[in-house]
């Protein structure tokens, strides 16, 4: 069955979208969101995943309270009068189970929950996408995900295509995906870990990453507040090559 217009489902969404509504229930929405503002804090990553609306995709977000262009600029607006930059996190890649369980885009399945890559109809999709959730913004900045694809190339890519070096099709979808992105003049970033986790193989690589995280444990662990911790985290501005946020400027 195709979903209707938002009225036919409002009230399987209610609890779930109340968290930023309009009116005065958009408090609960504010009361988490003033404090970092009040804090210092400078940029929130709105982790999106599938719960926005994409118009040619009325699937997306269907009965998971997804938020609607106009929801999803007043949400912008706060933040912005709260002095913080608002960057919108969605999934180019993987972790996207809840778009592709859907017929009306089993097309763009490599697997369950990851985007069959190389193909013209997904890079139309993942437009469709990454326009939807950052119009309404007034930052620049994307975080296009690509996290733990572990299974990249190896379901229907692979029955089309054979086995490819799965670096090298990592590489071709991402180059694709940033060509996207910048010519809608956003900046994009990613998490690195599909990068460090492919050349896994290189022992000195793994055993220095090792040894870093398990400082950078301790050290949040023992951590007292907002200022210790951004020192912390500052200290992998050195080290994002390899597991980290990858900002392509």
């Amino acid at each position: 069955m195709r979903p209707a217009g938002d009225s036919a489902f409002q009230h399987g969404r209610r609890d779930v979208r109340r968290l930023a509504e309009r009116g005065p229930d958009r408090q609960q929405y504010q009361a988490p969101a003033a404090q970092p503002g009040v804090d210092g804090v400078q940029r929130v990553h709105a982790l999106h995943e599938d719960i926005y609306a994409v118009a040619q995709n009325p699937y997306q977000g269907y009965f998971r309270g997804r938020y609607s262009q106009d929801e999803l600029t007043e949400c912008d607006a706060y933040a912005a009068e709260l002095g913080i930059e608002r960057i919108p996190c969605i999934q180019t890649l993987g972790h996207v189970e809840q778009i592709l369980k859907w017929d009306n885009v089993s097309a763009l399945r490599d697997t369950s929950d990851i985007f069959l890559v190389g193909e013209s109809e997904t890079y139309r999709m993942l437009e469709a996408m990454i326009r939807a959730a950052s119009d309404p913004m007034r930052s620049r900045r994307i975080h296009i995900g690509m996290d733990e694809a572990h299974r990249l190339g190896l379901g229907s890519y692979l029955a089309r295509h054979g086995y490819r070096g799965r670096f090298q099709v990592m590489n071709e979808h991402l180059s694709r995906v940033l060509e996207i992105s910048r010519r809608h003049d956003l900046r994009p970033m990613i998490w690195s870990d599909m990068y460090f986790d492919l050349n896994v193989q290189d022992r000195a690589v793994a055993k220095h990453y090792a040894a870093l995280a398990a400082d950078l444990r301790a050290a949040a662990g023992a951590a007292r507040g907002w200022h210790d911790l951004l020192e912390v985290y500052g200290r992998l501005a050195t080290v994002l090559s390899l597991k980290g946020c990858i900002p392509f400027l």
